[in-house]
């Protein structure tokens, strides 16, 4: 008898067993894994853990079966995340006419905009034909006003443009105003010309202060040493160095020339690399819809 039951409870607790894991897995319910709900939760639980690839997969399989604006926003939204600025651009203007979701939609239209390179759709104020609220208006308006400051010489009124920002972003938006009208370029001319009257002079204006002291000195030895070997009569070691003093001194004027003009590139990519990452870190002022962070 126990030998019967040995034999037998073995594959009983085994069936209990699958049966069991198989019910928790929905097999035995028949459920499908297809259903345009399970999809959904699907699609929801990757979105949450940034894998908007096979989230956005999943949500266009839904949306084949029950249409959903939030969802379509959220596909817009991955595609965005992706760099697929002109699909997300499609998605949110089609969203844009939808009662619902509308100034959502129009607020990521823009952000797509600037995020795509198309930073002149924000510069210019087109903006203001998607009629979006003022109190919403206002978060763009901050996104265009850095934006000019960033890539314009001619700054805009102080007051107008100190305007829409309150508190602490006023501080550090005044720190970039102020910042862009102090800002001094250097002149590749005077540059040049100071270097032609002593050499290096154009390097120490440019703040190259140890090519400005190489300069000098490396041409003050070659003509010192062609003209000391002039005086030996030493003439064809005297014109060696004078062709060399005369290439370093030509060198050294058009060198200062350039050294100007990369001073103020490397100023001016400095100040936009700051403002771009203020307006970064300030999420482009157009934060994301709550229910995106569900």
């Amino acid at each position: 008898m126990f030998q019967i039951l040995r034999k037998i409870s073995l594959p009983f607790f085994l069936f209990l067993f699958c049966s069991n894991f198989l019910t928790a897995q929905g097999l035995l319910k028949g459920e499908n894994y297809f259903s345009p709900r399970n999809r959904l939760r699907f699609g929801e639980a990757l979105f949450s853990e940034g894998d908007y690839l096979r989230a956005s997969d999943e949500f266009a399989a839904y949306l084949n079966r029950r249409p959903n604006d939030a969802i379509l926003f959220k596909i817009g939204y991955a595609n965005l995340k992706l760099g697929n600025y002109f699909k997300a651009e499609n998605v949110f203007q089609t969203l844009s006419g939808k009662k619902d979701i509308s100034l959502q939609a129009k607020l990521m239209f823009v952000k797509t905009k600037y995020l795509s390179g198309d930073e002149q759709f924000v510069a210019s104020g087109n903006y203001k034909t998607l009629n979006i609220p003022e109190p919403d208006l206002i978060k763009i308006e901050k996104l265009k006003l850095l934006t000019i400051l960033k890539n314009r010489k001619a700054l805009p009124d102080s007051a107008e443009f100190f305007k829409p920002f309150q508190s602490q972003l006023y501080q550090d938006v005044s720190r970039f105003y102020f910042r862009k009208k102090n800002m001094k370029e250097k002149s590749p001319i005077t540059a040049a010309a100071l270097s032609a009257v002593i050499p290096g002079a154009g390097k120490i204006y440019t703040e190259n202060y140890g090519d400005g002291a190489t300069a000098f000195l490396v041409t003050g030895l070659l003509a010192f040493l062609a003209y000391d070997n002039f005086q030996a009569e030493h003439n064809g070691r005297a014109w060696i160095f004078t062709g060399l003093a005369a290439f370093f001194y030509a060198g050294n004027v058009y060198g200062s020339y350039l050294s100007a003009k990369t001073y103020n590139l490397e100023m001016r990519l400095s100040f936009e690399n700051d403002v771009k990452f203020f307006i970064k870190q300030n999420d482009y002022f157009i934060p994301e819809p709550d229910f995106l962070k569900r």
